[in-house]
């Protein structure tokens, strides 16, 4: 992911399809999320997309691995700024905390994943990340009208992984084709309908930011 995301001259470019994809989230809003959460920094190119594109967004981004918060400043230039706050710490911990200080955001971006060990599925993603009661404390950490976006790889748990989410999340969305991944978008929340979204994806595209969001407004599938 690092050397696929390495872009020296223009971080904020969004190399990789999926992360294009996990912009949904400014379409399922009424307006752009102003309070944003990222879990899973890889080399950090939505970082740099948001502190250039939507400069007034507040954005905590929580990475596992010291390695990689190492790697991502060093190659990406991925570091802290005015709006921006990194943190080196275990998603799960952070976002428990956080429940107990009653934080809340607009949008919240999944993209954590590690290796496949005993503690997570055959993808790597940790176990305790996608249980019903998990995605359920997830969702009260989000604002009113907020949204939960999900990086998913296919495997043989997609459908189940979708079920649970949709279990726990009245709206759930599914974006498909977009780098092989799965981009699932729940909410609380009624979204703006098929036209609004469609007036939205145009206003956003006019602003050239790098991502078809009229092509991500079509390929949105509602999931009964």
């Amino acid at each position: 992911t690092f050397f696929s995301e390495k872009n020296g001259a223009r971080p904020h470019e969004l190399l990789i399809p999926y992360t294009r994809a996990m912009f949904v989230s400014h379409l399922l809003r009424a307006e752009a999320p102003r309070r944003c959460l990222l879990v899973g920094l890889g080399g950090g190119a939505m970082v740099h997309f948001l502190a250039r594109h939507f400069p007034e967004t507040e954005l905590d981004a929580v990475e596992i691995d010291p390695l990689v918060v190492q790697i991502a400043d060093e190659w990406f230039a991925t570091r802290p700024g005015p709006r921006t706050r990194i943190h080196t710490a275990d998603g799960f911990v952070y976002l428990a905390e956080a429940k107990a200080a009653g934080r809340r955001w607009d949008a919240i971006y999944m993209d954590a994943y590690l290796k496949p060990a005993e503690d997570t599925d055959s993808r790597g993603l940790q176990l305790r990340l996608k249980t019903e009661r998990f995605f359920a404390d997830l969702g009260g950490l989000l604002a009113e009208g907020g949204v939960v976006v999900f990086n998913i790889l296919r495997s043989p748990a997609l459908a189940e992984d979708v079920r649970t989410i949709r279990r726990v999340f009245r709206y759930v969305h599914l974006v498909r084709g977009w780098g092989g991944n799965v981009i699932v978008a729940a909410s609380h929340s009624a979204p703006p309908d098929a036209l609004e979204r469609e007036r939205r994806a145009s206003a956003l595209e006019a602003r050239e930011l790098g991502v078809s969001f009229l092509d991500l407004a079509r390929a949105l599938r509602r999931v009964d």
